[in-house]
């Protein structure tokens, strides 16, 4: 995360997400959700907001973390591809990035993969929906645990007990 706050030094704000959250926030979660995901992956996508350099171009950087280096550099191309198609997409609707901002440029650094946009539609910035690009949520879903979730069994209607029109029991 370091990286990041040096790199949009002076930074004007910052939005953190676990990587295995924002691929369920992006609707690809695969049956895992915010309640059975019990442990962070590790990793992170990062929307943040700088200047270059005091007074300078607002942007945006729009990071994702990978397990490490290498991990990161095999994705670089695919993640690259996908800024260049440029698509947002949220459970509730989508848009071209070009509609919030233009990528200016796409790289690595470290473990991390970089996304920088610059005039933003927002006073230069973009705004955090930035995350719901369609690179950062096909690469959140590789920090999703493999496998398939346990969901806890419900509790079955006890005697006495009668089933409400909502569907709980009273």
């Amino acid at each position: 995360m370091a990286e990041i706050v040096r790199a949009l030094a002076p930074v004007s704000g910052l939005v953190a997400v676990d990587a295995a959250d924002q691929a369920v926030d992006c609707g690809l979660g695969r049956g895992w959700t915010r309640r059975n995901l019990n442990r962070p992956s590790g990793r992170s996508v990062v929307v943040g907001y700088g200047r270059l350099g005091m007074g300078g171009e607002r942007r945006t950087l729009v990071a994702t973390s990978y397990a490490d280096a290498a991990a990161a550099g095999k994705a670089l191309d695919t993640y690259t591809a996908g800024w260049e198609s440029g698509i947002v997409i949220t459970t509730q609707a989508g848009a071209e990035v070009a509609a919030l901002g233009s990528v200016s440029a796409v790289g690595q650094t470290d473990e991390w993969l970089i996304a920088e946009l610059v005039d933003g539609r927002e006073d230069g910035w973009v705004r955090a929906g930035i995350r719901f690009a369609r690179p950062v949520c096909e690469a959140a879903v590789t920090a999703l645990p493999s496998g398939t979730p346990v969901t806890a069994p419900t509790a079955p209607v006890g005697e006495g007990s009668r089933e409400s029109p909502e569907g709980g029991t009273t």
